[in-house]
């Protein structure tokens, strides 16, 4: 990766960060849920692009995967969001989950995925 494309990185993180940030500050119920975390960032671009005013003549039917694509394009990829609120939460020890079930289930699916890894790496 040259310079140029580390700055333009290094600005997406810091932009995708600042936001993650701001939705576990603003909305409790997205430090228990990366699914729901994505949600409001595709919610957000959704809004930010102005769908409704845009396709507004046209029936939801028609435009419905278009639409869908368009958010999905704009928004920052989802493993990008669920790794920054793993920072904040795992590294950093801020906006931690609000449900202590939810603490106790990424651990064992940690252990599964670290489990899992250590079977399917080749022996030796």
């Amino acid at each position: 990766m040259n310079e140029t494309s580390n700055k333009y990185a290094y600005r997406e993180f810091d932009t995708v960060y600042k936001r993650v940030e701001s939705f576990l500050k603003e909305r409790p119920e997205t430090r228990n849920s990366d699914r729901l975390l994505y949600y409001h960032f595709l919610e957000d671009a959704y809004r930010r692009l102005e769908l409704e005013q845009k396709y507004q003549d046209i029936p939801l039917p028609a435009v419905g995967l278009q639409a869908i694509w368009e958010v999905v394009e704009d928004a920052p990829d989802k493993s990008t969001v669920k790794r920054t609120r793993a920072r904040i939460q795992n590294t950093e020890h801020r906006l931690l989950p609000t449900d202590p079930d939810v603490l106790r289930r990424r651990k064992l699916r940690k252990e599964d995925i670290r489990d899992w890894t250590l079977d399917v790496l080749p022996k030796g």
